[in-house]
């Protein structure tokens, strides 16, 4: 019988720990989503958005350097700032706030070859 309890204790507290981890992750999930959500609105209305975490996004205006860019997502928007986060390599990754491009927050995200385009730092809501 007290195998049977001991077991019993063991399996509650792997299902409480379990529980617990699970919380954890869902709370930082809800402040990732909070984050996300304070960068959007700052993008939309033309101010660079507060850093989380050491990510830091620059509000910037993309000039293609030739007609055709070939984006991932794309295409580039060119009339209105849009967020971007530290190159690697040659790829420089977009955020665009607009919100035409939908709820799914990952068709917000841009790549595009550094090498096509031109990047300013932008201020307000238009380039």
């Amino acid at each position: 019988m007290q195998a049977l309890i001991s077991g019993f204790l063991r399996v509650m507290l792997g299902l409480a720990g379990l529980v617990a981890v699970l919380t954890v992750v869902q709370l930082a999930l809800d402040d990732v989503e909070r984050a996300a959500d304070r960068a959007m609105d700052a993008a939309a209305e033309g101010r660079r958005p507060p850093a989380w975490f050491g990510l830091r996004a620059d509000l910037v205006c993309v000039e293609p350097l030739d007609k055709e860019t070939p984006v991932v997502n794309g295409p580039v928007p060119t009339t209105h700032p849009v967020l971007s986060f530290q190159p690697s390599g040659d790829t420089v990754w977009l955020w665009d706030p607009d919100p035409a491009r939908g709820e799914e927050t990952e068709r917000h995200a841009l790549r595009v070859r550094a090498e096509d385009v031109a990047l300013v730092g932008a201020r307000g809501k238009h380039c």
